[in-house]
C-alpha cells in the first residue's frame, strides 16, 4: 500500500473525529518518523507491512477519539514541543495568552509560582523568553510531575525551575512576585457532557465541584501568604464561573483587568493583593 492510499483510507476511517486529514497525517508521520511534507513529496512510496499495521491500528485508536498527543507522546505550546502523555492535561492554546501576559509583565529577576503546572508548560514557555526570571511550580499529579521534570530537563531549565508534589502551595518560605494557575474550573454537573477527546484527560485537571470555584476558592485564601505586598495573581478562567471568581477575590485582591481570548470571551483576570492601607 503507498503512503496516499493509507492516508485516504484512513481519512475516511477517522470522518468521525475533529480534522480527520489531519489526524491521518499526524499518525503516519509519527509511525515514519518523519515530518509531514514529507507524505506529500513521497506519496507513491510503498509502505513496509510492519509501518502499516502500526499506522492501522494507531487510527483504530484514534477513531475511539482517544487525543492524538496521548498516541504521539507529544503536544506543541507557544513554539515549543512538550513531552506529554496519558494521565496528564493537554496544554490549551488559550493558556498561551496567560504566557503572553506573564512575559510582558514579568521584571528581570522576578520569582513567579504556576500552581497546577501539569505538562510544565507555563514554566518553559515563560523561562525560554524571560532568561532572568525564576519559578517555583507545584502540582499533585505525580504522573504530571514526572513529565514537567522531564520538560524542564528537555530544555535545559533546571536550575530555574524548582518543582513540588504539592497540592496548591508549595512547602516553601517563599514570596512570588506572581502567582499564576489554570486550575480546574468546569463544573462536575458538566464533565459527562464534555467532548469525547477531553473525558482521557484527567477529571483531577478539569473537575472544579459543584460550582466550578473550589480551587479559584483555595488559591485565593491562601495566595496573600505567599505573594509580596501588591504582588500579582493572573488566574485562567470562564465566562461560566469569572461572576463568582470575582466575588471570591474583592476580599483580599483588587480586580485589575479581565482579558479575553481570540474569540472574545474573558479567559484572564489579573488580581492584585491589597496593601496594609487599602
Amino acid at each position: 500500500m503507498r503512503i496516499a492510499e493509507a492516508l485516504s483510507t484512513a481519512r475516511k476511517k477517522l470522518s468521525s473525529v475533529d480534522s480527520p486529514t489531519l489526524s491521518a497525517e499526524i499518525l503516519l508521520s509519527y509511525v515514519l518518523s518523519c515530518p509531514r511534507h514529507r507524505l506529500i513529496t513521497e506519496r507513491d512510496k510503498e509502505l513496509s507491512p510492519g509501518d502499516r499495521e502500526k499506522f492501522f491500528q494507531l487510527v483504530e485508536k484514534r477513531v475511539t477519539h482517544f487525543p492524538l498527543q496521548y498516541i504521539t507522546g507529544k503536544t506543541e505550546f507557544y513554539g515549543t514541543e512538550l513531552r506529554v502523555q496519558e494521565g496528564v492535561f493537554i496544554p490549551r492554546p488559550e493558556t498561551e495568552l496567560l504566557v503572553e501576559e506573564l512575559i510582558k509583565m514579568l521584571n528581570k529577576e522576578d520569582t513567579f509560582l504556576d500552581i497546577g503546572t501539569g505538562t510544565g508548560c507555563i514554566p518553559v514557555a515563560v523561562l525560554m523568553n524571560k532568561s532572568a526570571a525564576f519559578c517555583f511550580a507545584t502540582d499533585i499529579n505525580s504522573t504530571a510531575l514526572q513529565v514537567a521534570r522531564e520538560n524542564i530537563r528537555m530544555h535545559r531549565l533546571e536550575e530555574r525551575c524548582q518543582l513540588f508534589e504539592a497540592d496548591i502551595f508549595p512547602p516553601v518560605d517563599e514570596r512570588f512576585d506572581i502567582i499564576v494557575s489554570n486550575p480546574p474550573y468546569i463544573k462536575t454537573s458538566s464533565i459527562a457532557s464534555l467532548q469525547e477527546e477531553v473525558k482521557y484527560e484527567p477529571v483531577l485537571s478539569l473537575d472544579g465541584g459543584e460550582t466550578g470555584l473550589d480551587a479559584y476558592r483555595r488559591i485565593l485564601s491562601g495566595a496573600p501568604m505567599y505573594l509580596r505586598e501588591r504582588g500579582y495573581l493572573l488566574l485562567e478562567t470562564d465566562p461560566s464561573v469569572l461572576t463568582g471568581l470575582l466575588e471570591l477575590a474583592r476580599n483580599s485582591f483588587k480586580i485589575l483587568d479581565i482579558k479575553r481570548d481570540i474569540q472574545g470571551l474573558e479567559r484572564l483576570v489579573l488580581l492584585e493583593r491589597k496593601g496594609s492601607s487599602d
